[in-house]
This record gives C-alpha cells, sequence and structure tokens, in this order.
C-alpha cells in the first residue's frame, strides 16, 4: 500500500502527464502480471515516466540508486534500488534489490527494466546487460507462467517541453525454449526481440533523415518513425510514385521513385526552417495558420508569464545541468516541475486570502493549455515563417510534400 511518498509521486505523475507532454500514447491494453518489461532507454529517467503512464502504473521499476538521494527527488522517482557500475556505491547491496525484484514477479507483480543501463538518443542503442535476464531465469523457476514483453519508446521532440512521446510492445517471448540456454538464452532471446521491435539505424544521418520523413506523417512518434524508417530503407527497390510537382511549377503530373522524390524535397526545402527536420508550409490557407499561431502562442504567453520562475527554472537547468542531449529534457522538467511545486500553491494561498478562487482555476487553465499548445505553437511558427521568408519555395516543397505523405502512408499498416 503506498506511503505518503507514494501518493505524492503518483501526483508527480500526473503533473508530468498534464504538464510536460502534449500527449502520450500507450498499447490499447497491458498484460496481466507476473510480466517483466525489457524497455529501449533513451531520454534518460524522463523514459521512466513516460513508460509508467503508458503501461498504467502496473509495473515497478528497477532504477539507479543515485536518483532517490533526497526527499525531492523521491518525488519524482520510485522503484527498487541498484547501484549501477560507475556511480559509485557499494555493488554488493544490488543482491538486496535483485532479491525484491525477483520476489515481486514471484508474487505475480510487474517489473520494469532498462538493460541498457544507461541512455542515448543515438542511431544504435548500448550494449544490452544480462541483468534482466538474471531475473527473468531466477523468477522462472517459482512462476513459469511468466511473461518477458519488449518495449520501445520514441519521442516527437525529445529535448522540448510538450512535445509527444508513444510506447509500443511487442509480443511476449517465447520462453520456453530460451530458458534451456540458462540466462544467456534468455538474454539472446530478449535482444533479438528488443531488436525486432525498433531496430538500430546504421548511422546519424538515416536517423536524421527519417525523423524528417515522420514529422510529415499524421502519425505518433514511434509509429511514424517506423513508418518512415521503412520507406527510406526500400527506396532503391520501391514502385514510383505520382507527383503533380516533380518537374517544377506548372509541370504535369509525374511518375518518380522514391529515391527520387525524397531527393527532391530535401532539395526544394533547402533554406527553410524546419520541424523535426521537415520544412512546413501553411496548409488551411494563411488566415487560418495566423488565427492559431497568435491563440496558441497567447495561451503560451500568459501561461510563462504566469509561471514566470518554473520557466526560467527549467531554462536555466536545460542550458547548464545537462552532461548530453539525453538529459535535457530530464533537467528542465526536474527544475521546472520542483520549482512550480513551490511557486503555484503559494500562489493561489495569496490568491485565495485575497478572495479570487476564481483566479486559481484561471491559474490552472492557462497553465494546462499553455503546455498543451506549446507543440502547436512551433509547428504554427515554422508554416508562417517558411510562408514569409521561403514563400518562392512552397510552390514546389508542397506538392512534394504531399506525394510523399501518400506514398508513404499507402504502405503503413495500423499495428
Amino acid at each position: 500500500r503506498p506511503n505518503v511518498m507514494g501518493y505524492l509521486h503518483r501526483l508527480m505523475m500526473l503533473a508530468v502527464r498534464a504538464l510536460l507532454f502534449r500527449r502520450i500514447y500507450g498499447p490499447a491494453s497491458v498484460e496481466r502480471g507476473p510480466v517483466l518489461y525489457v524497455g529501449f532507454h533513451r531520454d534518460g529517467a524522463v523514459d521512466g515516466w513516460v513508460y509508467n503512464i503508458a503501461l498504467r502504473g502496473r509495473a515497478e521499476f528497477l532504477i539507479a540508486a543515485n536518483l532517490v538521494k533526497n526527499p525531492i527527488s523521491r518525488l519524482f522517482f520510485s522503484g527498487i534500488e541498484v547501484t549501477r557500475p560507475g556511480d559509485g556505491g557499494a555493488a554488493a547491496s544490488n543482491r538486496k534489490g535483485l532479491t525484491r525484484a525477483v520476489s515481486r514477479l514471484a508474487e505475480g507483480g510487474d517489473l520494469f527494466v532498462f538493460p541498457e543501463g544507461t541512455s542515448t538518443l543515438g542511431p544504435a542503442h548500448l550494449p544490452f546487460q544480462k541483468g534482466a535476464a538474471f531475473i527473468a531465469a531466477m523468477a522462472l523457476r517459482s512462476r513459469p507462467d511468466l511473461r518477458v514483453v519488449p518495449v520501445t519508446v520514441r519521442y516527437g521532440s525529445p529535448q522540448l517541453w510538450g512535445g509527444e512521446a508513444e510506447v509500443l510492445t511487442g509480443p511476449p517471448l517465447d520462453l520456453e525454449d530460451a530458458a534451456k540456454g540458462g540466462v544467456d538464452g534468455i538474454h539472446a532471446a530478449m535482444t533479438e526481440a528488443l531488436e525486432a521491435l525498433d531496430p538500430d539505424f546504421a548511422s546519424e544521418r538515416p536517423q536524421e533523415e527519417a525523423e524528417a520523413l515522420s514529422a510529415l506523417l499524421p502519425l505518433p512518434p514511434a509509429r511514424g518513425l517506423s513508418c518512415a524508417r521503412r520507406f527510406l530503407a526500400g527506396l532503391d527497390e520501391g514502385p514510383r510514385y505520382r507527383c503533380g510537382g516533380c518537374g517544377g511549377k506548372g509541370s504535369r503530373d509525374a511518375l518518380v521513385s522514391g529515391a527520387e522524390l525524397w531527393r527532391q524535397y530535401r532539395e526544394a526545402a533547402r533554406g527553410c526552417r524546419t520541424w523535426r527536420g521537415a520544412a512546413l508550409f501553411p496548409k488551411r490557407g494563411i488566415v487560418p495558420e495566423v488565427l492559431t499561431f497568435l491563440a496558441s502562442g497567447a495561451c503560451v504567453a500568459a501561461a510563462a508569464a504566469l509561471n514566470a520562475p518554473a520557466v526560467l527554472a527549467g531554462w536555466w537547468a536545460g542550458r547548464h545541468m545537462p552532461d548530453g542531449p539525453n538529459v535535457v529534457l530530464l533537467w528542465k522538467a526536474l527544475a521546472g516541475l520542483t520549482v512550480l511545486l513551490v511557486a503555484a500553491p503559494l500562489l493561489w494561498g495569496v490568491l485565495l486570502l485575497a478572495g479570487a478562487p476564481w483566479a486559481v482555476a484561471a491559474h490552472v487553465i492557462v497553465t494546462l493549455l499553455g503546455c498543451r499548445l506549446l507543440d502547436i505553437m512551433r509547428r504554427s511558427g515554422t508554416r508562417l515563417w517558411n510562408f514569409r521568408f521561403r514563400r518562392d519555395t512552397m510552390p514546389r516543397v508542397r506538392p512534394l510534400e504531399e506525394a510523399l505523405h501518400d506514398a508513404v502512408m499507402a504502405q503503413y499498416t495500423d499495428p
């Protein structure tokens, strides 16, 4: 049963869901325990928040002990503590944590482990350690019904506040054969399942191209990236696509290869401002776009003004605290939400004493709207900037964008 700190942690997860992300996509259904989730680690400890929300809070996490060193950090992180190599401390103390992890599964609960141990936003995953396989092998002795489920997470804007995140799960592993090989056999099966669910990119260049193409698709981050990756991987062998702007302004429809379509789009969009690597232009006309930008911008500006200490704290922490791109959003969130946790109740208290409860409701509503509309404002601003300064390229870029959208979505199958 959760204690006071446990309830406060749940409250912080509600704040993360409401304020840090515009939307978190999760699986339609969640497996019943005992389940060992093994997941990719991409965006620092933010991954744990997103996985926890997407999986309905069912799983207990194996976490680095240095994340819960003080009462403030315990508001944001909760789980079974282990000491990672290089973090200091006595690794022998991990025996207690591993025992708790095995007991969690033996009792029919769910457990989440990051086999990489630490995170990266790079094109390839880090080496998978054998700790998760060891836990599975131990738990199987008392729970032969244990299932191991691979999980991945992708972000629309992994370093920015107010973006989207998506969690995808793969089919449970067949442990009957894998367990015959002991820990090594289970580890190999986990590795194969994770790499099948979310394969590596060969280098940063194909990763950047897939991210740019996925920004043109009306799909959540993980599914959009997967769809874009498959399309780009088959460019040389794919069919030919119809494009009304491939021959230049005033040209008739032309049939071109996917490789040519993508090359012409990237060339035509050169010099444009991009959002997630994709050049965007207004689709519904300039007036609706201006209204969208003004409305979303007004909400964002009002929310920033009403929560200036939290905004400044998050901005400063995001610039000065991270030791890598994979923890930028984490530091923004830790600083911004911590200050907000202190400043907002103080402001509400003053407003209530002044006899203005309506102002408390207005603060909450404006803050939520500002966070939810931040990503929309960024996209709209990108479209307007390109319309104002790169309008000469729009007759060329838009037909190519539409042709790419149709070509990629024609191959999409909703999982």
